[in-house]
Parts: C-alpha cells; sequence; structure tokens
C-alpha cells in the first residue's frame, strides 16, 4: 500500500475526524472567493455600483483581513486536528513508520483535503456569488434610498 493510498483510506475511514477541518477549509476558500469576485467585477471596475471606487478600496482591505484571518483560522483548525490523531500517530510509530513517513502521510492527507476544499469551496463560492450579484440590482438601488430613510437629521 502506498501512502496515497494510505492517506485515502484514512480519510474515507475516518471522515467524521476530518470534517471539521475539511469545512472550515471551504468555508475560507468560499468567502475569500465572493470577495474577490465582487471586488473584480465589471460594474465596480468601471464604476457602475454607487461608491464602486470606495467600496472596492474598502473590500480590498477586507479582503486581506480575510486571508490573515484565513491562515491562522486554518493553522488552530489542523493543529487541533492533528492533536486529535496522537494516538494513531503514536501507533504507526510502533508499527515501525519513521518520522518522516509519518510527515509524508499527513502531507498527502492535508493535499487530498485541500484539493477538495478548494473545488468545493470554489463551487459554492461561485453559486452564491451568483445569487448575490442577481439579487444585488435590486438591493444596490434601494440602499441609497434606504439609508437616506434612516440617517437624515430629523430622526436623531
Amino acid at each position: 500500500m502506498t501512502f496515497r493510498q494510505l492517506a485515502t483510506s484514512n480519510i474515507k475511514g475516518n471522515w467524521h475526524r476530518y470534517s471539521a477541518y475539511f469545512l472550515s477549509s471551504v468555508f475560507a476558500v468560499m468567502v475569500f472567493f465572493m470577495y474577490a469576485a465582487f471586488i473584480y467585477h465589471p460594474d465596480v471596475m468601471n464604476g457602475q455600483v454607487p461608491g464602486g471606487h470606495k467600496v472596492r478600496e474598502v473590500m480590498m482591505l477586507c479582503e486581506y483581513l480575510i486571508i490573515i484571518f484565513s491562515f491562522f483560522f486554518t493553522l488552530y483548525s489542523s493543529s487541533a486536528f492533528l492533536k486529535s490523531r496522537q494516538q494513531e500517530f503514536g501507533l504507526l510509530t510502533l508499527f515501525g513508520m519513521t518520522k518522516l513517513q509519518l510527515r509524508r502521510l499527513v502531507f498527502y492527507e492535508n493535499m487530498i483535503i485541500s484539493i477538495l476544499a478548494i473545488v468545493l469551496g470554489m463551487g459554492i463560492g461561485a453559486f452564491m456569488t451568483k445569487l448575490f450579484l442577481m439579487l444585488y440590482p435590486t438591493y444596490w438601488l434601494s440602499i441609497p434610498r434606504l439609508l437616506f430613510i434612516l440617517f437624515r437629521r430629523q430622526s436623531f
């Protein structure tokens, strides 16, 4: 059995252990995809959205914050996932697996989960972005009116 086959069988057999790490990775990819799709949308780039330039600058700042948050969130999720598998690693070491082989196994598992998370996250992100962009003309046109109603001086 090769390391790739062992990694695949570990993921299939222990899916409940991998699910939190997988879902956190999917969520990070989905949110980043949605922000990037909106930032680089032609209407935002060309200034057809009211306040598009300012919206784009704020969204770029938020995207950088999302990158930093996603890095630490995935790092924390990965470390919690690896800590929960200490007994399994000890058993594999007891059976004669070296640290290099154990690292290779974890690397292959992470690669499989990452590729699946990227594909699924981009798919869900594309779907959610499509829904958002289908709804945004209705809401973007009513937002300035809504803000005027909410923040006019007579209401304070």
